[in-house]
């Protein structure tokens, strides 16, 4: 089965919410929905066939093969894709 990351942009003009305000709205809805999905899960690193002491811990894992990342920018470009596709590479998601 093969992992996928999501970039997801969100923008409301009524409504400005911080990262972490998002991120709690965002794991209540996921438990409406009944959307399985872990909050902040460390995933372990690995270069050159070793692991790392430091972690990576995504917004959310949806249904245990979906990284799901929250950014606050008014867009998203090429450096946020890169950042996503290096820690799929580090985490072997």
């Amino acid at each position: 089965m093969r992992s996928s990351a999501l970039v997801l942009r969100c923008t409301t003009r009524r409504l400005r919410l911080f990262g972490a305000v998002y991120h709690e709205c965002l794991a209540i809805e996921f438990e409406h929905q009944r959307i399985p999905a872990i909050s902040k899960p460390s995933l372990t690193l690995s270069y050159r066939e070793r692991t790392l002491l430091q972690t990576y811990e995504p917004d959310f894992i949806c249904f245990g093969k979906i990284i799901l990342e929250l950014k606050t920018a008014s867009h998203t470009g090429d450096e946020h894709r890169a950042q996503l596709l290096n820690y799929l590479h580090a985490t072997g998601f």
